[in-house]
């Protein structure tokens, strides 16, 4: 830096976000204690920018949008009609097409040149309770 001259530092963050819909099948009856499943479906993705200024304020904008599918199983243990806890394993398959045209894609340039795919594997925990 010279004389006088100043840096912005900029911190740039990618943000996966996503709406997905599931089919459950239920591989035993449920009024059993042991319920496993097996569960799959269809979703809408996207990829956004965010460029944070160190002050905290900066600009969003999407990059990417596109479709996907998950697929997965997992169970549930009722410990009583109102209880129950689970587990579950998902793979989620994302399938994106070329980053939109007044996107700042600067922190995605390695990642988002054109179309790219995403895939994940997830293990949730679940605690559900029925009123």
């Amino acid at each position: 830096e010279g004389e006088g001259e100043t840096t912005a530092r900029f911190q740039d963050n990618v943000d996966l976000w996503g709406v997905t819909m599931d089919l459950r099948y239920i591989l035993v009856p449920r009024w059993r204690i042991f319920v496993p499943y097996l569960q799959a479906g269809v979703g809408v993705y996207g990829l956004s920018t965010r460029r944070l200024k160190p002050s905290g304020y900066g600009e969003q904008s999407l990059g990417a949008a596109g479709g996907g599918f998950q697929a997965g199983g997992g169970f549930e243990v009722y410990f009583t009609r109102w209880f129950s806890m689970g587990m579950r394993i998902l793979y989620r398959g994302m399938f994106f097409g070329d980053p939109a045209e007044s996107a700042d894609i600067t922190c995605m340039d390695a990642m988002i040149l054109g179309p790219t795919s995403i895939h994940t594997l997830s293990t949730e925990f679940t605690l559900q309770f029925v009123f």
